[in-house]
């Protein structure tokens, strides 16, 4: 499988998440969408054409934009790939903040606590939007 592969099979996952918690029909009845705003994935062993593997995803965190999820693909007792899924829900008029969708869907849970591994990947967006950023055009590139 290649990455696209991965990254198919990890949405997969979400969108399952989604429909076991009743959360996609919340999602629907309102017009809201959950969007996947980015994802970073390692990659440890290949899989291949039809052989078996499990998928695991799992919420990991909230804060004031973003849902973060984690997805991991097994072979047997073999790790094969994770993924850090940052996430946002969208609704007719923007972006809406995770606590008050969890309030629509009926649950009141405060957010647990941001892992180190979440704080890396905002610093690290953070740094590589400031590198994008910085880049001076191309002479070949094309401004769309």
């Amino acid at each position: 499988m290649n990455h696209a592969g991965y990254l198919t099979v990890m949405e997969q996952g979400r969108v399952d998440l989604m429909v076991r918690t009743g959360f996609l029909r919340f999602l629907l009845r309102r017009h809201w969408s959950a969007v996947l705003a980015s994802i970073t994935v390692q990659f440890r062993r290949p899989l291949r054409r039809f052989q078996r593997f499990r998928l695991r995803t799992r919420l990991v965190c909230w804060d004031e934009q973003w849902i973060y999820l984690e997805h991991r693909i097994d072979r047997g007792n073999e790790f094969v790939a994770s993924g850090l899924a940052k996430n946002v829900i969208l609704g007719p008029q923007g972006r809406l903040r995770p606590a008050d969708v969890l309030t629509a869907f009926g649950r009141s849970v405060a957010a647990p606590p941001v892992p180190h591994m979440v704080q890396t990947l905002r610093e690290g967006e953070r740094l590589m939007n400031e590198r994008v950023q910085s880049w001076a055009p191309l002479e070949w590139s094309l401004d769309a």
